[in-house]
């Protein structure tokens, strides 16, 4: 690099220590990155109750069904006693 060019480098990062612009830009990044994480970990709260639930939902078909074949048993077993 030309000694010109290093010059402007040098006072262009001395600008940015001194009008606080420097520090500005790192606590945008933090904030930007707490922001990522804060919206990963809501999506992961969301993905992992939406999975949650639809076994839920899947034992509750199950339980149900079981109940409805239990109950026929049940009523069939009744218009045996009936009949007889």
């Amino acid at each position: 690099m030309q000694h010109e060019e290093k010059s402007l480098l040098i006072n262009a990062d001395r600008f940015l220590l001194l009008s606080g612009q420097r520090f500005y830009f790192y606590e945008q990044k933090k904030y930007l990155q707490a922001e990522i994480d804060r919206l990963n970990e809501l999506y992961k709260k969301y993905y992992y109750k939406k999975k949650n639930q639809k076994e839920q939902i899947l034992k509750l078909k199950e339980e149900f069904t079981k109940s409805i074949g239990k109950y026929e048993m049940e009523i069939n077993y009744y218009k045996n006693k009936v009949l007889i």
